[in-house]
């Protein structure tokens, strides 16, 4: 049993809006392309190719799988935080090699 109500709110970030129809907006969450009903969503978003923060009831996250059901923290389903910034590989330096100080 999840704590929170289903009419809580789930953050998403880097939502891109592809299509708008008059109750429903067509948004990227990630790799998935879902329609949402203005009435289950709170934004500033409102045109095709804004973009940014997206919240969604969760229970409508939940149903269209934007978040996974059995965690603790809802999680998101959703690729690096920034897409121009890929993840850095680690460099391991020797022993002798470290220095004091900044």
């Amino acid at each position: 049993m999840q704590a929170g109500s289903p009419h809580d709110l789930v953050a998403f970030e880097q939502v891109r809006i592809l299509n708008v129809a008059s109750g429903a907006l067509r948004c990227l969450i990630g790799d998935k392309r879902v329609w949402l009903a203005r009435e289950h969503i709170k934004s500033t978003l409102c045109c095709r190719g804004d973009r940014g923060r997206l919240f969604v009831r969760r229970w409508v996250a939940l149903d269209r799988h934007l978040v996974l059901p059995d965690a603790a923290q809802m999680v998101l389903l959703s690729g690096p935080p920034h897409p121009a910034m890929p993840p850095r590989r680690l460099r391991l330096v020797p022993p002798g090699q470290l220095t004091s100080g900044a």
